[in-house]
């Protein structure tokens, strides 16, 4: 199928396939990233919307699959699933929290043949993202290319439409329970260590090493499993 348009792809499913995507819209509330500055307001509505919205969508769609012992169930989660710090204390939760709630439905429903998985998306330029950062898309997706780990591949949201067509279909049928990033390699790696010797300015005082040019704080960081820096 992988000649095959988004379109033509999605007429190859069986009159009787009934898949669930569960993509409730993703309220990230405020963006105050301190546990002080989080209200309890504002807690409890990310969780009504990210987290109870989903339940009740999966609840309602499993009355109709269950008696079928037949369909897909696909949550739409985030990098902020596996990564933290990058957003806030509810939204980053949340996501957990449906990860989570992937993983005990994959137990109970998989007893009826029903798979269940997650999609976990990098940033892409939409209209809710933009708009929640208050930056044109042209910006978002600038930073967006700048920080990605695989470079030449520009995220859109087809991306995660096509990741979800496969996921959905017969050719994915024994993937079950599984939180599919889709994130060109972001989460694979921490690149923290590596910026903070970029940014650093070294001492080039005899018997030291400075770590913006030194061969030898190369080779510590190889021998450490971390990646070397260009000299």
């Amino acid at each position: 199928m992988a000649n095959l348009t988004l379109r033509q792809q999605c007429r190859h499913f069986r009159n009787d396939h009934l898949t669930l995507i569960v993509d409730v819209k993703k309220f990230s509330g405020d963006l105050d990233k301190t546990i002080l500055g989080t209200t309890n307001e504002n807690f409890k509505k990310v969780f009504d919307v990210n987290v109870y919205g989903a339940f009740l969508g999966v609840k309602h769609a499993a009355r109709v699959m269950i008696p079928r012992k037949s369909g897909v169930i696909l949550f739409i989660a985030s990098l902020a699933s596996v990564v933290c710090g990058e957003t806030s204390h509810a939204y980053t939760m949340s996501k957990h929290a449906i990860v989570g709630l992937m993983k005990n439905l994959c137990i109970e429903m998989g007893q009826y043949g029903i798979r269940v998985n997650a999609i976990s998306p990098c940033a892409v330029s939409t209209p809710i993202l933009t708009d929640s950062l208050g930056i044109d898309k042209a910006t978002l997706d600038e930073v967006i290319t700048e920080s990605a780990v695989l470079k030449g591949a520009a995220p859109d949201a087809m991306d995660v439409a096509h990741a979800a067509l496969h996921l959905a279909s017969d050719e994915a049928k024994l993937v079950h329970g599984f939180n599919l990033m889709v994130d060109g390699g972001y989460t694979v790696t921490n690149p923290a260590i590596s910026l903070t010797f970029k940014r650093g300015t070294g001492s080039h005082n005899e018997g030291s090493y400075c770590p913006l040019c030194s061969r030898k704080m190369n080779q510590t960081m190889t021998e450490s499993g971390l990646p070397s820096l260009k000299s």
